[in-house]
């Protein structure tokens, strides 16, 4: 790799790092971003996957000047100058690779690289000393802050340190070995351990269950002065993993005060992919608890960040996962709340040109729609699916007042007079177009399409709706990802929200719809009815 020197490189990624830092301003809500390292080269340089080094210090020698090749230094893209660099390659360094995580960007900037640890004793830390940074991370006691990260880990065992802070025996702290802040997994156990400007420690786990390696995931620890509160992203939106409450008192984060006796370098800095843990003030020291996997996207902030504001988009609420083996497509909500729509898309564009992709890739014959399975179609009313709304479901309703949902007509899950009043307004009426779900008629190869005009269907928390083989994987060949887009309309919504495509080659795909499970409160009596009857329209 060649690498540039001098005023020109100087300019170029201060250019670089000023335009980048306008965009993530702009996307983070107005907040205080003090560091962010994104791994994807230094505006002059692009790493190669699997080659390119993080450029090292050579065992934070103080003679060493910058750059040092072969290595890139990871830029603190803010412009702020906390720059990134590794202890020494051979054996505490990290390499550039091509993996990263699967969710955009709320950014919007791509995402290209990651670093990954390239011996037994991985170790990257600021190193304020030599980076002369215009806005210090080193020496921050912030009382409000959020800490972003994105990791995949090859080995879960025993305490595992992606971000952490250096120092120990700060005055007040009862372990005199504690660094002031490890976020970490133990044994697979996301968590977050922090000491504050009192002396308090505080440690947070993960109660929603451990990683599993080889998986993405993005993470957050964000404290606000008066709560602790970890979220972790395994694929489907942050979730909060779990909170607890701080002392009242100085509860900024801690800075070890009393400094390293390390001649010519008493300033402790910030870790990534290592911890600290140790009585000894010497920088090379106490470097414990080394991750080893994938490191993306850390951002530190003085803020404590909503889910909303973190690094990446929110998983869409409804996915197609579609397997591109067999052409088993299914919709899937990934939230942990009902979604209720009434319209849904999907296309496969035909190729753009010479030499773009052929699109056309749904299949019509295979397509199982909601319309052929006739699912929530009907009346409400019509409880006993005649198709027509009469006085024996006023019998059914009857039976079924304060004891189960058979004559639930509105989608509450239980029969009482709401429902009485829904028979009333329905007596006499048959089903018709609109009542129930009916394809689109320009639906073909490049589009599948269909609208629930006076209705709609609600999905549980990861509930999925099976659309049979709507893909067809000869088009780009079986086993190899087409050109899928999804879109879908919530209930009472004019715009088209974007849905997610996710291929798979093993499940989870459902060949029938289970009523109990996989529709929330949609009317028991009207599911039935549809799984019964049903039919192209």
């Amino acid at each position: 790799m060649v690498e540039h020197h001098g005023i020109i490189r100087s300019g170029l990624v201060a250019a670089w790092a000023l335009g980048l830092a306008a965009a993530l301003t702009a996307s983070s809500a107005q907040a205080t971003t003090l560091a962010y390292w994104r791994f994807e080269g230094n505006g002059v340089d692009v790493p190669v996957a699997g080659t390119t080094q993080v450029e090292d210090t050579n065992g934070r020698n103080l003679a060493v000047t910058f750059p040092n090749a072969p290595g890139i230094a990871v830029p603190d893209v803010t412009g702020n100058g906390n720059t990134l660099r590794a202890w020494e390659h051979s054996f505490a360094g990290h390499t550039y690779q091509s993996t990263v995580p699967a969710s955009p960007l709320a950014s919007g900037l791509a995402n290209n690289f990651s670093v990954q640890n390239a011996g037994n004793f991985p170790a990257m830390s600021t190193w304020s000393l030599k980076n002369s940074p215009t806005s210090d991370l080193e020496t921050i006691k912030p009382l409000a802050w959020t800490i972003e990260a994105s990791f995949m880990s090859t080995n879960i065992g025993s305490h595992r340190t992606f971000v952490g802070r250096d120092g120990n025996r700060d005055a007040g702290i009862g372990d005199g070995n504690r660094a002031p802040l490890y976020f970490k997994t133990f044994n697979g156990t996301l968590q977050v351990l922090f000491t504050d400007e009192a002396g308090n420690t505080y440690d947070l786990s993960d109660t929603t269950g451990p990683i599993v390696t080889n998986s993405w995931y993005n993470v957050a620890a964000v404290s606000d002065g008066t709560t602790l509160s970890l979220y972790k992203d395994s694929g489907a939106g942050y979730q909060l993993a779990n909170s607890m409450p701080l002392v009242a008192g100085d509860t900024r984060l801690n800075y070890d005060d009393n400094g390293s006796t390390t001649v010519g370098d008493t300033q402790w800095g910030w870790t990534v992919g290592r911890g600290r843990y140790g009585g000894s003030d010497l920088q090379t020291d106490a470097h414990v608890d080394r991750w080893f996997g994938a490191i993306d996207e850390i951002r530190i902030s003085d803020v404590a960040l909503t889910p909303s504001q973190f690094l990446f988009i929110p998983a869409p609420s409804l996915t197609l996962l579609v397997n591109k083996q067999t052409g088993a497509t299914v919709l899937k909500n990934n939230t942990n709340a009902a979604v209720t729509f009434d319209y849904y898309e999907i296309n496969s564009p035909d190729a753009d040109g010479p030499g773009g992709n052929p699109g056309g890739a749904l299949s019509v014959a295979g397509w199982n729609s909601l319309s052929d399975q006739n699912i929530d179609g009907g009346l409400p009313a019509d409880f006993n699916c005649v198709n027509g709304v009469n006085a024996a479901d006023l019998a059914v309703w009857k039976s079924a007042f304060g004891v189960n949902a058979n004559g639930d007509a509105n989608n509450d899950g239980k029969t009482d007079g709401a429902d009485f009043l829904l028979w009333q307004q329905q007596f006499g009426q048959t089903a018709s177009e609109g009542d129930s779900w009916d394809e689109s008629g320009g639906s073909g190869a490049t589009v599948l399409a269909e609208l629930f005009l006076n209705g709609a269907t609600t999905l549980a928390p990861g509930a999925q709706l099976s659309l049979g083989n709507a893909f067809n994987p000869a088009i780009f060949g079986a086993g190899l990802n087409g050109n899928l887009t999804f879109k879908y309309a919530v209930q009472g919504q004019v715009n088209l929200t974007d849905g997610g495509v996710t291929y798979v080659t093993t499940g989870p795909i459902t060949a029938v719809p289970e009523p109990s499970t996989l529709l929330l409160a949609a009317g028991m009596g009207a599911i039935m009815c549809g799984l019964r009857t049903g039919g192209r329209r």
